[in-house]
């Protein structure tokens, strides 16, 4: 037997579909599936009930939450005189449960917000993504706007949709109308121009790590999108340095339309930064930017506190970093390292993640949320107590599985963005002991039957597990050699010598989150075949099945002094009882010749020893129950016969398996 099962785990693979691009429109990629750390589930109260979406989101990185209902800050385009190029954006308060917002249709015709003809009631197919930590919203019409009639489009809202921690925006009756507008650009107008920013012009309040958006109502020529002329500077200072991106796609080709300014450093503090841009950008043959000549062409204010730098488990089991279990669940404490700019009363806010263990849905998503004040300015890690706010072992608040860990710091009216814990010791909630589900070598219960002078300890676990840890009381303690995905493990190997009586021995488990078996697992080691001791007054003798190492009751056990004698003299007679063993303390010589007998096995006699202890195997005549597996490795040959036996007793019966002859057998 083969204790041990490699087993892999394999990743999830997302599903991206491709929309084909028709008519002159820059289309979107596939939907911006937002990661979720749990499976889907059912809500019967949302209208996407049968969709698994839950309504809480983990926050994105970066992303940030306010208190109250979310509102919708700005809907662009607005009014006529739009190209039928433009798309769609829709810039919230914080970041969204997106899965809440985006359609489940590849055509985009279900999304809670989407651009319809007036008049309509059917939405256009589109291509939703979301930017900015899921505060910007942008949607590209799959089919193009026409404008026909004088048609007027329409930005629709409808119920349903909500931010990150689950909260509803307020939609009065069936739907809320964000914007109107039409697509009546005269065909003469080459020149493009901005439709939004963001942060929007005059923002106060933009995270000094958060992103910068600029959405064009055309296709820019991407050779035009330079740092020469788009720049991001301080007020009147030098421009930053910055790598113009175009983050989103259509069929594999980026879309001018939307570009992103990545700084790759936090923007400094408490500051006002001015974003410039130039008429050398430009569109198609013969167009360019069209700004009215604003310079600055729009302005936004970064707030002074910079996120947290790290979020962590603060008291992990020696051994288990961020591992959440029965150790620590009712002490629970977060680490948060702050910045050098963290400030005296500060606060800083953690979160940890995780399944809602109050419903019967297996991804429902639920947060614990607790803050801490910071006492001393500067770079240090605070330390954010959750107590017992992640329940009791008999009724948590998260279900046993993935959390994730985030934090961010407030200071006044001010917040950074989130961010989350990451490394290779991902997060998990485990409050449930390892158990022993199966042990061997085989024996009785927890009690162990071997045939050599050591053992090597294995068994199957309720779980995966981290360490095992095998005693005897005499050898040093043997630790786990290996184990897999299964639960199946396997202890490093004891010598134990030549034992006339069973040895106890535990066993204690350990999860990979820490947790340790309930109560260690006794049992005893008992050894069979062994011939030990000088004879001193007592004879001990054991009689064992061979082929299962049970012992044989009711088994007559016939001792004779020196060598037996026909008719038999002196002779000794015993049964063995449920131990299998009888000893005998009188009439013994120096030397005797043991012979035990029992229905349905080959007798077995052991001439002359002066030992105290015997243990003898019987051969049992049928159904024997050992059963011996193994895989012989050869190139298959046509006639080629495979003869298997066994070394470990004596038995001249051979298993032969013969290739056909004229195709291989494996």
């Amino acid at each position: 037997m083969n204790p041990l099962d490699i087993e892999l785990k394999m990743l999830c693979n997302r599903l991206i579909y491709i929309v084909l691009l028709i008519g002159l429109l820059f289309a979107a990629a596939a939907c911006d599936n937002v990661g979720r750390a749990f499976d889907p589930n059912v809500d019967p109260s949302d209208p996407n009930a049968g969709l698994g979406i839950s309504d809480v989101q983990v926050v994105p990185i970066g992303g940030n939450v306010r208190s109250g209902r979310p509102l919708v800050r700005e809907t662009y385009p607005d009014g006529s005189g739009w190209p039928a190029t433009v798309p769609i954006v829709v810039e919230f308060s914080e970041s969204l449960n997106q899965e809440s917002i985006l359609p489940t249709t590849p055509g985009g015709l279900d999304g809670r917000i989407g651009v319809r003809a007036q008049g309509t009631q059917q939405l256009l197919p589109a291509q939703y993504d979301f930017l900015a930590q899921g505060r910007l919203l942008i949607i590209r019409p799959i089919n193009g706007l026409l404008d026909q009639g004088g048609a007027i489009y329409e930005v629709v809202m409808f119920p349903e949709g909500r931010d990150i921690d689950g909260l509803r925006f307020q939609v009065s009756g069936d739907e809320t109308i964000l914007s109107e507008f039409q697509v009546n650009q005269d065909a003469s107008i080459t020149d493009g121009s901005i439709l939004a920013v963001f942060p929007r012009d005059n923002y106060a309040e933009q995270e000094r790590e958060g992103d910068v958006v600029v959405v064009f109502d055309r296709p820019a020529n991407p050779g035009s999108l330079t740092p020469g002329n788009i720049l991001l500077q301080p007020s009147g200072g030098v421009p930053i340095v910055i790598d113009i991106e175009t983050p989103l796609s259509t069929v594999g080709i980026d879309d001018p339309r939307v570009v992103l300014l990545d700084t790759g450093v936090a923007l400094p503090a408490s500051q006002t930064h001015e974003l410039v841009v130039t008429e050398d950008i430009t569109f198609g043959t013969d167009g360019n930017l069209d700004f009215n000549g604003a310079i600055p062409f729009s302005s936004f204010t970064t707030i002074s506190p910079s996120e947290p730098v790290a979020v962590e488990l603060g008291n992990p089991a020696a051994g288990f970093p961020n591992q959440i279990n029965r150790q620590n669940a009712l002490s629970v404490m977060i680490n948060v390292d702050v910045p050098a700019s963290t400030l005296v009363d500060d606060t800083v806010v953690a979160r940890i993640y995780g399944g809602n263990a109050s419903t019967n849905e297996t991804f429902d998503i639920e947060f614990v949320e607790r803050t801490a004040v910071v006492t001393v300015a500067g770079a240090q890690t605070v330390l954010v107590d959750f107590g017992a706010q992640l329940g009791t072992l008999a009724q948590p608040v998260l279900d046993e599985g993935a959390v994730i860990f985030c934090a961010q710091i407030l200071r006044g009216n001010q917040s950074t963005g989130f961010i989350r814990g990451i490394g290779e010791d991902e997060p998990r909630f485990d409050i449930t002991a390892p158990t022993l589900l199966q042990a061997g070598p085989p024996g009785n219960g927890t009690d162990l039957f071997i045939d050599t002078e050591s053992v090597a300890y294995y068994g199957l676990a309720s779980e995966p597990l981290a360490e095992a840890s095998f005693a005897d009381g005499v050898s040093a303690n043997a630790p786990m050699f290996g184990s897999s995905n299964s639960g199946r493990f396997l202890v490093e190997p004891v010598v134990l010598g030549r034992l006339s009586s069973a040895r106890d021995y535990t066993v204690t488990l350990t999860d990979l989150v820490g947790n340790i078996s309930a109560t260690a697992i006794a049992g005893s080691i008992q050894q069979r075949g062994q011939i030990t001791g000088a004879l001193a007054g007592m004879l001990t003798v054991e009689a064992f099945d061979q082929a299962t190492l049970e012992p044989i009751v009711g088994a007559t056990v016939l001792v004779d002094s020196g060598n037996p004698t026909v008719p038999a003299s002196g002779q000794l007679i015993g049964t063995t009882g449920l131990d299998g063993r009888v000893s005998f303390t009188s009439g013994l010589g120096a030397e005797h010749t043991i012979t035990i007998i029992r229905s349905e096995y080959d007798l077995v006699t052991l001439y002359g020893t002066r030992a105290a202890f015997v243990s003898l195997p019987l051969s049992p005549l049928v159904d024997a129950t050992a059963t011996l597996r193994g895989t012989t490795i050869l190139t298959p040959t046509p006639g080629a016969t495979v003869l298997t036996s066994s070394t470990a007793f004596a038995e001249h019966l051979v298993l032969g398996v013969r290739s056909a002859s004229e195709t291989a057998t494996e």
